[in-house]
């Protein structure tokens, strides 16, 4: 017969402990979907990389969950590079950028 036993709830298992039995505050960062915002995002990631936060939680959703899986996928000292990688590449024109603005009238 199988026992099904309790799982602890989130709160408790993601619970840690400082060096003095107190609970230890943990910084989540939530990211949104929402396509443009998520060049929006890496700059609140660079700002708090900046104020010397670093997030022990990382969520995200559409957007946000591509930005998350660049910050939590990547050694710390290579987060920030890598998504300002990404977010160059995202933003830099392609050759045929020109070639659709000079079919379309302005």
């Amino acid at each position: 017969m199988n026992r099904i036993t309790r799982n602890p709830p989130v709160s408790e298992a993601a619970l840690e402990i400082g060096p003095q039995g107190e609970p230890k505050r943990q910084t989540v960062l939530v990211l949104q979907g929402g396509g443009a915002l998520g060049a929006y995002q890496a700059g609140v990631y660079q700002a708090l990389v900046e104020g010397g936060v670093e997030p022990d939680w990382v969520i995200g959703t559409s957007i946000g969950a591509i930005n998350a899986a660049l910050i939590a996928g990547n050694d710390p000292r290579d987060r920030l590079p890598r998504l300002q990688e990404f977010w160059d590449g995202v933003c830099r024109s392609s050759p045929l950028d020109e070639f659709f603005r000079m079919m379309v009238p302005s």
